[in-house]
């Protein structure tokens, strides 16, 4: 349901303003054969609809970029799948083999199919193209660098955020309510949510997934359009030249004259932070530097780094230009995190296969890094696993498990990595996630929110005892999140701990005590998107989304009021 999904919807109609469209592209249109056009934009603005009406018009066949997704056990081992949609998620050497196979003339080339009903690739089928004519090759990612160059005639649909949106949350509901009666679907598992749960869902998706996206990755690539279809709330469409001009022809090469291609940025981060020696939002002097861009060519640690809230992490942390060492108990997670990094950020990156509940692994850890990257200026301590039940159905052994992985893994971590911020000068950091079980408490989680409740503990003594040396520290409250922490969880407890138990129920009395819906559930992109201002700031605290503010304020006035008892008695 997020971001390549694409499909026609009734109503969704070019309208008689396709004609110019055609006008358009036939201006573009070269002797090559076959003739390619591009055709991108956000989730949802009708870049299929318009396709197929070309199409229908020109006799030309329609190739999807989602056809090109990796498929979900590929994203599912990379923690990526709530991400579908972005780059990293595409095999974009098959995208630029089947373009290039395209305008090499060979006579048959074969494309990869994406069932919208799986969510997945097609395991069975493929598209044949045989000697076509014209091919459209549509998608989000359509007008990516790469891509754009390969292409004849490039056309991004652009439309207001909130008309894609309000179509999005449209075709969702249309998807859902398709899925009643085909048990296979993807969305079959959002039919037994009511309407406005429904629409719950797919906002949070629109907000926390496809608008960065588009914001981040894919509007961007207007810059590379020979032609901008511009669409109103009513789907009328109207068509011109990308700087009123008609394009180049592309030539022989492959490149375009005249035609600077446009690389896809991501989001910036949030300037204007606390200079140094300034008052911090938080009280006291600020230890951090002001300029995001000061933080390139330091380096950051992170564990748990595989997946999830700590890869996300490390993804705003390579944006901002650091280097990067990705520590995880698995390491492939690591290094296909780190690699990933190097790609995309240029950033120096090494990945390492860490126990935290083994001091010596931490230990030839640190060693690692420091000897690899030259050392630690920021170190996020963000291992942890989750162990449902009952407080009374807990055993010794889970209650051991969780306690040594969360808590002393938290203070193995810093103590193997201190020594190397301490080597270091200037801004430092340690970031140490918590919960927002902390915060607000509930049921079935008593053994995770207490090691959590003890790392805020731990947080707070640590950052009184190193105010004095310049190195902050952070405690981070992430809410639920799309993320494989259950099934990491899973795998990470030694057989000799016994079972990771989850019980049927586990889930729905948590959400029903916390008062948290799914709606309320991010994406770890979302849960880090003012991090990288935050630690500039020395914030204290990062709360990082979640709708609990009111439960939390009850809780604080009980304190207060037990207080209140206190003094008058």
């Amino acid at each position: 349901m997020t971001g390549a999904a694409t499909s026609s919807r009734p109503g969704d109609e070019p309208g008689d303003e396709l004609g110019g469209l055609l006008e358009a592209i036939e201006r573009c249109r070269c002797q090559h054969a076959p003739f390619i056009v591009g055709i991108a934009g956000a989730v949802a603005v009708g870049k299929t609809t318009i396709a197929r009406a070309v199409a229908d018009a020109t006799g030309a066949v329609v190739v999807s970029t989602d056809g090109f997704l990796l498929s979900n056990s590929v994203l599912c081992e990379q923690g990526a799948l709530y991400r579908k949609g972005f780059p990293d998620t595409y095999d974009v050497g098959a995208m630029v083999e089947f373009l290039d196979a395209l305008r090499g003339g060979q006579p048959v080339v074969e494309a990869p199919l994406y069932s919208h009903d799986l969510y997945d690739i097609d395991p069975v089928n493929t598209l044949r193209i045989e000697r076509a004519g014209t091919v459209i090759f549509e998608g989000v990612n359509a007008l990516a660098p790469l891509l754009a160059e390969r292409l004849h005639c490039r056309v991004y649909v652009d439309a207001a955020d909130e008309h894609v949106e309000a179509w999005f949350v449209e075709r969702f509901l249309g998807l859902c309510d398709a899925a009643a009666d085909d048990p296979g679907s993807f969305y079959r598992q959002f039919t037994g949510l009511d309407v406005g749960a429904r629409i719950d869902m797919a906002s949070m998706v629109w907000a926390q997934v496809n608008r960065p996206n588009l914001e981040q990755h894919i509007a961007p690539t207007m810059a590379n359009a020979d032609v901008i279809v511009h669409k109103d709330a009513s789907h009328r469409c109207s068509v011109t030249f990308h700087d009123d001009e008609p394009p180049a022809v592309l030539g022989d090469d492959g490149r375009i004259a005249g035609v600077v291609v446009a690389t896809m940025s991501a989001e910036p981060v949030e300037p204007g932070q606390p200079t140094e020696g300034t008052e911090s939002p938080e009280g006291g002097e600020s230890t951090g530097v002001a300029d995001p861009t000061e933080l390139a060519g330091r380096i950051a640690v992170v564990t748990g780094a595989g997946s999830g809230f700590g890869a996300a992490m490390c993804r705003r942390f390579a944006e901002a230009g650091m280097a990067i060492a990705t520590l995880d108990i698995d390491e492939d997670r690591a290094r296909a995190v780190a690699t990933t990094l190097a790609s995309e950020h240029g950033v120096a990156t090494m990945a390492i296969r860490v126990d935290v509940g083994d001091l010596g692994s931490l230990a030839d850890a640190a060693a690692a890094v420091e000897t690899g990257l030259g050392g630690c200026d920021l170190l996020c301590a963000n291992v942890g696993v989750q162990q449902f039940g009952a407080i009374d159905r807990l055993t010794d052994d889970d209650w051991a498990w969780v306690i040594n992985v969360n808590v002393l893994g938290t203070v193995r971590t810093v103590a193997s990595f201190l020594p190397l911020l301490r080597r270091r000068s200037g801004w430092r950091r340690i970031v140490l996630t918590a919960s927002s079980g902390v915060l607000v408490p509930s049921e079935r989680l008593g053994a995770y929110q207490t090691s959590k409740f003890a790392v805020l503990g731990y947080g707070e003594t640590l950052r009184q005892e190193l105010a004095h040396e310049g190195i902050g520290v952070t405690v981070v409250f992430p809410a639920g999140m799309m993320t494989r922490h259950l099934e990491s969880s899973a795998l990470a407890r030694p057989a000799d701990t016994g079972a990771w138990v989850l019980l049927p129920d586990d889930i729905e009395v948590l959400l029903a005590s916390s008062g948290m819906g799914p709606e309320q559930v991010a994406t770890p992109e979302h849960a880090v998107r003012n991090l990288v201002a935050d630690l500039l700031a020395d914030a204290r605290y990062v709360i990082t989304h979640g709708s609990y503010r009111n439960e939390y304020h009850q809780r604080l006035a009980a304190l207060e009021s037990a207080f209140d008892r206190m003094e008058r008695s």
